[in-house]
This record gives C-alpha cells, sequence and structure tokens, in this order.
C-alpha cells in the first residue's frame, strides 16, 4: 500500500486533504489508482485540474522515490501503517506519506510538545526556548519543532544538552540544500530523534511550504509553546493551526511595549493559555501522562548543574531588568509588593519574574509568592 500512498500525494500535492477522502471513498490508495477515470470525476472528489494529474503521474515516480529514500537512508511511513501518527490522522488535511531520518518516536505514545518562536529571536526568546526544552526533555516529553536559526534551534539544543530526542520538521525534503550551515545540527538531532518531512528526499520547498510544515508540528504535538511572536511571526502560524487542530496553545506572556510581543500578546488577549514555567506543562498533562512524565524528575535532572549554570546565567545572560529585580530580593521567600526596584513599572516588573522562572532562578509559589533559588 506503501507505494499507491506515495503515488496519490504524488498526484495530489502536499497539504492536500482530497487523499484522505479519496482513500476513505474508493477504500485504499490502491483502488483509486484502479479506478477508472470516470469514476474518479464521478466521486466529485477531484477537480479537472486534478483529474489531469491523474493521466500525468505514473506509478514510477512512486517508485522513483522508494528508490531515493534506500539511497538517501529516509524511511517513509504511510498513512495506512499503524505506526502513523493517530493525531495527525485525525486532522482534515494529514498527509498520506511521511518520510524520517533517524529514530522515529512511538508518535503514538509519547508525550509530545512543540516549542516554537521567531528566527530572529530575542536574547530571553531565545534563552526561554532552551531551558524549557531542557526541564521538559529531562521531564519525558519530546520536543518537535522547526530547524531554522533563532527559537526552533535552541529548542533541539535544549533537548540534545539532556541527551534527549527531538522532532526536527522540515519544510523539504531531508537532502534538498536549504540552510545547510544547520547540517550539524541535523545530524544531532537524528543522533537522537529523527528529521521529519512530508517530502520526499530531494523535494524543494515549494508554495506554502512552512505553511504546510507548521501544521504538521502542531498536528503532531498536545500543545504548542510559542516563546515569542511579533505581530507577523511564523510563530504565529503554527500557533493558528493549533487552534484550528484543537491542540493546546502556550504563550510566554512580554512586555506590552515591545514590538517581539506584539502577536503573543494578542493570542494571549484571545485566550490562549499563560505560560510562566515549565512546571505548567507538567500540570497539564502529568495526569495523562504518568508513567513517562515527571516534573521531579525533569528538576532532578537539570538541578545536578544547576548551581554553576545558575551563576553564569546570572553574570551574563539575563536582561538588565531581571539582574535588577533578582539583586533586590532579600527574602528565601517574597511577592512581588516584597521587590522594589526605582523607576521600574509593574509590567517591567512581571517581565522580569517570568524571565527568571523561566531559566529556573525562581518558583512559583500559592497566594501569589515565589521562592527564590
Amino acid at each position: 500500500m506503501m507505494l499507491y500512498d506515495i503515488w496519490l500525494q504524488c498526484v495530489l500535492g502536499h497539504g492536500n486533504a482530497k487523499g484522505i477522502n479519496a482513500i476513505e471513498y474508493f477504500g485504499s490508495s490502491q483502488k483509486v489508482y484502479e479506478s477508472s477515470p470516470r469514476q474518479k470525476k464521478n466521486s466529485g472528489i477531484f477537480t479537472h485540474k486534478d483529474l489531469s494529474q491523474f493521466e500525468k503521474v505514473k506509478i514510477s515516480a512512486a517508485e522513483q522515490i522508494l528508490e531515493n529514500c534506500k539511497k538517501h537512508c529516509v524511511t517513509p511511513i504511510s498513512v495506512s501503517s499503524d505506526a502513523f501518527p493517530q493525531s495527525l490522522r485525525a486532522t482534515k488535511n494529514c498527509p498520506l506519506v511521511l518520510y524520517y531520518r533517524g529514530t522515529l518516536p512511538d508518535l503514538n505514545c509519547e508525550p509530545i510538545i512543540a516549542i516554537v518562536g521567531p528566527r530572529r529571536v530575542s536574547e530571553f526568546g531565545a534563552k526561554s526556548a532552551f531551558a524549557l526544552a531542557r526541564r521538559l526533555s529531562a521531564g519525558g516529553f519530546t520536543v518537535v519543532s522547526g530547524i531554522a536559526h533563532g527559537a526552533d534551534s535552541k529548542a533541539h539544543l535544549g533537548a540534545l544538552d539532556m541527551e534527549k530526542p527531538s522532532i526536527c520538521v522540515l519544510p523539504h525534503g531531508h537532502d534538498y540544500n536549504y540552510l545547510p550551515e544547520q547540517k550539524a545540527l541535523r545530524d544531532k538531532i537524528e543522533r537522537l530523534g529523527c528529521t521529519l518531512s512530508e517530502k520526499p528526499p530531494m523535494a524543494p520547498l515549494g508554495a506554502a511550504a512552512f505553511h504546510i510544515r507548521n501544521r504538521l508540528i502542531s498536528g503532531l504535538s498536545l500543545g504548542v509553546i510559542l516563546v515569542e511572536a511579533g505581530k507577523r511571526s511564523g510563530g504565529l502560524i503554527t500557533a493558528n493551526h493549533a487552534l484550528e487542530q484543537g491542540r493546546d496553545v502556550f504563550v510566554i506572556p512580554g512586555n506590552p511595549k515591545d514590538k517581539n510581543y506584539e502577536g503573543s500578546n494578542a493570542l494571549l488577549r484571545d485566550g490562549a493559555n499563560v505560560l510562566l514555567s515549565a512546571m505548567d506543562i507538567f500540570g497539564e498533562y502529568s495526569a495523562q501522562f504518568p508513567d513517562k512524565v515527571s516534573s521531579e524528575a525533569a528538576y532532578k535532572k537539570c538541578g545536578e548543574a544547576a548551581p554553576q549554570k545558575i551563576e553564569k546565567i546570572i553574570a551574563s545572560a539575563l536582561s538588565k531588568t531581571a539582574k535588577m529585580v533578582y539583586n533586590n530580593m532579600n527574602a528565601q521567600v517574597f511577592s512581588l509588593d516584597d521587590v522594589f526596584v526605582e523607576g521600574m513599572s509593574t509590567n517591567e516588573m512581571i517581565s522580569a519574574l517570568t524571565e527568571l522562572e523561566i531559566l529556573g532562578l525562581i518558583e512559583t509559589l500559592p497566594g501569589g509568592r515565589y521562592l527564590k533559588k
């Protein structure tokens, strides 16, 4: 069935809902292949352009793709397989075939969380993506993201820092020469996890490549974490796909005056979940995956090297505002009112506390209090 699934996807293109509709109508992709032109037309599924494509695309095209997969060490997995992710199968424009290289996690059993953000991510956004991925990976989640510079790369590096697998979803075929400077990162990802694409090995970017890719990132996931998004950030596309697919969306709040957070704060205004620390994710999904997800394990694993890393963060990585707030904490347990920095607004204070919490320097306690670590 794999051969015919590949053929049907070649005919209809990527990100097309008609493939699943055709399989449901005819019974299988092979039966679509064996049906007459009249039967295809009478199904009411296909446009005139689709019908002409059926005549042009031969089964040999799919055979060539399978040969290329062997040549490039890429493994196809089709919608006809039991291993195909059920989360994607339920989406309206489910791909007929996925291609991966590396070690594919069990997409039907593992808790998968997406972490996305802009390529030109702020220093705080980059550190948030890294720290969240590191802690969530240590606690049993599999992180999924793209391969672009910025937040996506930082998310993968966070998982790799804990020697945990992640899934990198590509907008093109595995051996298409796009972002060659990221090849070393892709190789590292494939050592523990995998790179994944809807496109066969040598396929280029093509039209709407990133929209198609982003709906896979969200479709694979329980929820999408948006670390930062300006008014027109690509991360908003992933978040919107997630909302359409019924996935959770978590957003780190930012200063209302900061343009890097215009899109993020708009999502929060529209009802997205506020994300203040990794504990918000653990709290959401721990009960669903009691044998796989553990915040205790995450903090223990990440905490082994915490004193040295925290010292480094305070010295060089925190924003100026966050350093000022941290240095004005005079008690182990405190509230917002206990921290005073002259000239700093409440919004700036909250943003600084969020940064400190994301990086594991403080922890939220009940009753609006915080614990300094």
